[in-house]
């Protein structure tokens, strides 16, 4: 659910609720492109303030969605606590 907190204009504030935390918007969220964010553990960009990444299907596709299942989902995949969103990465096939 999005919850407007504040508009001007076009233009809005407000939090992104999902089961895996709350994002406030606008929110920079880190590339996580094959399930890591590079040059940071996951504890490190937690620590950063940072709750929420940015995967892409197909990277992880083609990892193999077995070993993603086998981990538990993409969270306990990736050792990632907060939010996780992805694109599709049709733009690379």
């Amino acid at each position: 659910m999005f919850e407007v907190m504040e508009r001007q204009g076009r233009a809005r504030i407000g939090r992104l609720h999902t089961s895996h935390g709350i994002l406030e918007t606008p929110v920079f969220l880190p590339v996580a492109t094959k399930a890591v964010v590079k040059t940071l553990t996951p504890a490190e960009a937690w620590e950063a303030g940072c709750r929420g990444v940015i995967v892409n299907a197909l990277h992880l596709y083609r990892r193999g969605m077995d070993r993603i299942r086998r981990a538990g989902g993409i969270h306990a995949f990736m050792g990632w606590p907060g939010v996780v969103v992805s694109d599709s990465g049709g733009f690379q096939s």
